[in-house]
């Protein structure tokens, strides 16, 4: 994560960017991931084998204040 001092209205707020976000998958069973952030799905029912690393590098702006993981049975 990055952090940077952004102004909103008359405040200044520290705003931390997420850069990226790495996925594992420990178990013995194929997931497969669902990624939204920003109202965008840079990855959707993506198969993650069993036993694997991946990760998502975020746009230049970040991945935004939320970002819903959705992990299931693949």
């Amino acid at each position: 994560m990055a952090g940077k001092w952004v102004r909103e209205g008359t405040n200044s707020v520290y705003r931390y960017i997420c850069k990226g976000i790495n996925f594992a998958n420990p178990t013995a069973k194929r997931k497969a991931v669902t990624l939204v952030a920003n109202r965008v799905a840079p990855l959707h029912n993506q198969p993650l084998p069993e036993q694997r690393v991946d990760g998502v590098r975020a746009p230049a702006e970040g991945f935004g204040n939320t970002a819903d993981i959705v992990v299931g049975n693949a």
